[in-house]
């Protein structure tokens, strides 16, 4: 039996291997309001500020990164991912992660923008974790599948992923 194609959203028996397909943008993009802006503004000065009076030129210069990262990430809109998993691996656009490699996986809802996602654990301790944003339609199917590889556990997120919620980054 030949391969086929996998089409977003569909499921696929074939050679007993099981395969869901499909897209999602690769983060939540939330607006940002005036006074989010004036006040990020207003703090990157106050910093710059700081800065200079030290004369800590390199923090000045890092503060001058953030700023222009920053810039750059509030023009820019999220691209759509495209998910395939399988009962052994997910491709990720065209990157392969093998199941082996992770631990355990956990489910997050974000109720304030209704978005589903999957965080993915990775075995080695110094690995970051993968996320995968899902529709609401195909959750149960992908939590069957990951459920027959890894374990499920109850995640809920780091420091740094509550503080750029927070700033809604």
């Amino acid at each position: 039996m030949q391969d086929e194609e996998v089409q977003n959203g569909i499921e696929i028996q074939g050679q007993n291997d099981r395969v869901i397909a499909w897209s999602a943008p690769e983060y939540i993009h939330s607006q940002k309001t005036g006074f989010w802006i004036v006040t990020v503004i207003l703090i990157a000065f106050i910093l710059l500020a700081i800065s200079v009076y030290f004369q800590s030129w390199t923090f000045t210069i890092l503060i001058g990164v953030a700023i222009f990262a920053g810039i750059v990430h509030l023009k820019s809109e999220p691209r759509n991912i495209n998910y395939s998993l399988s009962g052994d691996s997910l491709k990720i656009n065209d990157h392969n992660y093998d199941l082996a490699n992770f631990k355990a996986f956990g489910i997050q809802n974000n109720a304030e923008h209704k978005v589903f996602s999957i965080i993915l654990v990775p075995q080695k301790r110094f690995s970051g974790n993968v996320i995968l944003f899902f529709p609401e339609s195909l959750g149960e199917d992908i939590v069957d599948l990951l459920g027959t590889v890894l374990p499920i556990e109850d995640i809920s997120p780091d420091i740094l992923d509550r503080v750029l919620g927070l700033l809604r980054f």
